[in-house]
């Protein structure tokens, strides 16, 4: 459900944060933003296709089959995000049509856009996959790590321009993408090697 509420904030016909958005910059027009959120909606559909293909993350008992579980959900992620970064890559001027001709110079820079967006979703269904198994402890240091990464990125590279903004985004992205996912690493190798006490019973019978 709280995926549902988060692509809900961007998604057409409501999308409180599309508002906000059209409140801070009144001369872009409510169309084009929406058009705009595509890459991030498109993210957040395949984040929510995968936890309604793969239920069995919260419910399967720990063991190999959990294990599977988690690592096929996690390679299909990866499989359709790097699907849709490569339509980025090799087909960006059709993105940029939903935008308009107006953003044409940012045709170099869409793979950019969507890099971000996939990686911060990732980031997302490791969390969630973490969480619905209670294995939220180490969360708190999430957040100095993101913001080391971001500060050293300032001071390394700076923000002066479109692509460098974009490249900060990608920095804060792939900052929580590495803890989540070793934290999840951490906990997969665990999973996949506990078996449920009643295997245990049947194996002794």
């Amino acid at each position: 459900m709280l995926c549902v509420v988060e692509t809900g904030m961007i998604h057409p016909p409501f999308g409180l944060n599309v508002f906000v958005l059209k409140g801070i910059t009144p001369d872009v027009s409510l169309w084009t933003i929406y058009k705009g959120v595509t890459p991030f909606v498109v993210a957040d559909l395949i984040k929510l296709v995968l936890m309604l293909l793969f239920p069995a993350i919260a419910r399967a008992p720990m063991g190999p089959r959990l294990g599977a579980i988690v690592a096929q959900a996690h390679l299909a992620y990866f499989s359709m995000g790097a699907a849709v970064l490569l339509t980025a890559f090799v087909f960006p001027q059709y993105w940029i049509l939903l935008l308009g001709k107006q953003y044409e110079s940012m045709t170099s820079v869409v793979w950019m856009v969507f890099l971000a967006s996939i990686v911060m979703n990732a980031s997302g269904f490791a969390f969630r996959t973490l969480s619905v198994r209670g294995a939220t402890a180490g969360q708190t240091y999430s957040i100095p790590v993101t913001l080391i990464t971001q500060v050293l990125y300032l001071w390394l590279v700076g923000v002066s321009d479109l692509r460098s903004v974009l490249g900060f985004g990608i920095a804060t992205s792939m900052a929580n993408f590495g803890y989540q996912y070793a934290l999840l690493a951490v906990r997969w190798m665990e999973w996949r090697k506990d078996r449920p006490v009643f295997a245990d019973s049947q194996a002794r019978l």
